[in-house]
């Protein structure tokens, strides 16, 4: 299977985020509650392929660094879409995009909390944990209409949040609130989902095999 490069796949799509910021003990953690993939020329409104259930935003950030983030959550489903850098999560859904000639995929995550290495998401989680603020999740309670709106209208859902152990009870709670089946590699460990975009690029080309395979049986 062709792997498209990622300076190539910048040319066809571009990336969306709503960025926001959580004050907790006097300090700000900054956040995501969606972003989106669109491919370049399509125009609003934006009839979803795919909505994609990963970790958390990694190291996506807003592509322009003087971006004022709102430091609200009072109404997450009104926040602006900004444009953000792509990852390589992203990239390697853009890969899926054009294998399936999708033009919209959006991205949820079981925690909102940006932090672009496991360590430093583990740090921030257990603040939230301990703090019991269990907003930062899409899937909690407090968000119940956001996430009906997200998954309404989509024909499919991916999984694709890995298997750290850290999130285990973050993803038991996400198959608590998804009452359709998903798509996406399990692993032999309940609840965990391979994710898109493993470190080795063989077994990134394994995943993209997989999944197409899947998507097209189903």
């Amino acid at each position: 299977m062709e792997f498209t490069p990622a300076d190539t796949l910048k040319k066809d799509f571009e990336v969306e985020g709503s960025f926001y910021n959580i004050t907790l003990q006097n300090k700000d953690y900054q956040c995501r509650n969606q972003a989106r993939i669109l491919r370049k020329g399509i125009n609003a409104p934006y009839t979803k392929d795919a909505v994609f259930i990963l970790v958390n935003p990694g190291s996506c950030t807003p592509a322009d660094s003087s971006f004022q983030i709102p430091s609200s959550m009072k109404d997450l489903q009104t926040l602006p879409f900004v444009k953000a850098k792509p990852d390589p999560t992203q990239y390697q859904i853009m890969r899926l995009m054009n294998r399936k000639n999708w033009n919209c995929v959006y991205m949820i995550n079981l925690s909102d909390i940006c932090a672009g290495k496991i360590d430093l998401f583990k740090e921030k989680l257990m603040e939230f944990q301990r703090n019991n603020f269990e907003a930062h999740t899409i899937f909690s309670k407090e968000r119940k209409e956001e996430l009906e709106r997200m998954v309404s209208d989509t024909p499919r859902i991916i999984a694709g949040w890995g298997a750290n152990k850290l999130i285990r009870e973050l993803a038991l709670n996400a198959l608590l609130h998804i009452d359709r089946p998903l798509f996406g590699i399990k692993y032999h460990t309940h609840p965990f989902y391979k994710h898109p975009r493993p470190q080795l690029k063989e077994k990134s080309i394994a995943w993209l095999e997989e999944i197409s395979l899947q998507l097209a049986e189903r």
